[in-house]
């Protein structure tokens, strides 16, 4: 069953995953959101963050400016777009320039056998988007994988227990490269901080965000982010006007209700709607009637046959 912040998921530019794009020996992270008629992308170097938003008209005219043999519809623009930022495309080139605090990137390609030229350009974000995009969120990353980590050794102790009861009760590994020893943690950490791959990783720190796991990681945290922050925004719960059956307690919002130390203005009624008998419509009563017409006829029907049926004897 669905978690409640994936089955109210709406999508946003907060929940799409980053990807890398080398160029020159330079790497960049890049997320987008591509609709039918507008997108929204933002490209940081981990210092600075760059977006930018084009709508409907904006994108034609750049098109027209950037492409004049090219005539396509806007969803097939967009849809190559998408593609060749999605992914670093082979057969693609990829270019960034600054410009004071704005930043391009260039995309050249081909559409429908033709060369097709972009441009983003992108300005610079304030911090808030920063903090938003990539700082926080990857902390959360960070702290949700020192948790996994933390229940995978609690796990392994638990296995190793279990192993050992068995060793115990006389079984024996049939294959002898299959044993393991117990799980030690500060050897298991030690061996980790010496590993070549720890160095590599503290260097090129853009190459976590290549990694399809952790994309995956980082758009359910931003999933969570963006639910949590929609479901505080929500009115609270007592001032929405719910059904219940018995008692007029949820039918009227909060607001219009007197406050304990002021009285109505009015008497409320001594039982409640729900007990109260309903008036009987003038429909009822003459169903009623023919009713007991109907069976008082055939009362008097009966008695009539009994009567024939002495007569007869």
């Amino acid at each position: 069953m669905a978690v409640a912040w994936r089955r109210h998921h709406q999508p946003a530019i907060e929940s799409q995953p980053w990807r890398v794009i080398s160029e020159g020996g330079r790497e960049y992270v890049v997320k987008s959101l591509f609709k039918e008629d507008s997108y929204e992308l933002l490209v940081s170097d981990l210092c600075t963050l760059w977006r930018e938003t084009l709508e409907r008209s904006q994108i034609l005219r750049r098109t027209k400016s950037l492409n004049p043999s090219v005539e396509a519809p806007l969803p097939v623009l967009l849809g190559n777009l998408r593609s060749h930022v999605e992914s670093q495309l082979s057969g693609a080139s990829y270019s960034f320039s600054r410009s004071g605090e704005g930043l391009s990137l260039s995309v050249s390609t081909a559409l429908s056998g033709l060369p097709f030229q972009w441009q983003f350009q992108c300005h610079k974000a304030g911090a808030d988007v920063l903090s938003c995009h990539l700082v926080t969120p990857l902390l959360s990353v960070g702290a949700e994988l020192s948790r996994r980590v933390e229940q995978l050794q609690r796990l392994l102790a638990r296995k190793d227990r279990e192993i050992q009861d068995y060793k115990e009760g006389g079984a024996k590994v049939s294959r002898r490269h299959l044993e393991t020893a117990p799980f030690d943690e500060k050897a298991f950490l030690n061996e980790m901080m010496l590993s070549k791959e720890f160095e590599t990783n503290a260097q090129r720190p853009l190459r976590a965000l290549g990694d399809d796991s952790c994309q995956e990681l980082y758009r359910s945290v931003a999933m969570v982010r963006a639910w949590a922050e929609r479901r505080e925004e929500l009115p609270p719960a007592d001032t929405t006007v719910t059904e219940t059956t018995g008692t007029w307690a949820g039918k009227i919002p909060a607001s219009l209700l007197p406050s304990p130390s002021h009285p109505p203005l009015h008497t409320s009624p001594t039982t409640s709607p729900a007990k109260r008998p309903a008036e009987e419509s003038p429909s009822k009563e003459d169903e009623r009637s023919r009713r007991a017409a109907l069976e008082r006829k055939l009362e008097d029907d009966k008695l009539k046959g009994k009567k024939k049926k002495k007569k007869l004897i």
